[in-house]
Parts: structure tokens; sequence; C-alpha cells
């Protein structure tokens, strides 16, 4: 299970929707682990993961909210890819 360490940045993503993500991802990677899916499954799975939204946060002079990085949260989640591929093909 992977951690999240990823900079916060104005006009990012929401938190809350990178947090539902990378909770998906990590179940997932758990299932593919202990081999409660089929590789169908898992593919499934991971596509609809790919699709969640992610709301960017806004981004003005007056608004103070941040998100997380877009272009550090998109590495992080092709890590999480990579680690469910690998896992799958052992």
């Amino acid at each position: 299970m992977k951690e999240l360490e990823l900079e916060e940045a104005r006009g990012g993503y929401e938190k809350v929707d990178v947090m539902v993500k990378v909770d998906s991802y990590n179940t997932l990677i758990m299932a593919v682990e202990n081999n409660l899916m089929t590789e169908e499954e898992v593919l499934d799975d991971r596509n609809r993961i790919r699709n969640y939204p992610l709301r960017k946060t806004k981004k003005s002079l007056f608004s103070m909210q941040m998100g997380y990085d877009i272009d550090e949260t998109e590495a992080f989640f092709k890590k999480l890819e990579k680690e469910i591929h690998q896992k799958m093909h052992r």
C-alpha cells in the first residue's frame, strides 16, 4: 500500500477526490495481492478507477483553497497502476 505524499498547490486536484481514488487503487492492490479477483475483474476495476472524476480547486487571487499538485498526483497514479500491473504478472 502506497502512502500519499503529494505537494499541495492552488488550483490542484481536490484532496477528497484524490483520496477516494488512492483508496480505491490501494484496495485493488490488496485484492490482487490476495488473489481475490480474476484478471478481467482487476482490469475492469482499474479502468473504472481511472475514470473517477478529479475536480480542481478554485484558483483565484482571493481563494486560498489548496489541492494536490496535478502533475505530481498523475505521476503517483501511474506508480500505483505500475504496481498493479507488476503484481498481476508475477
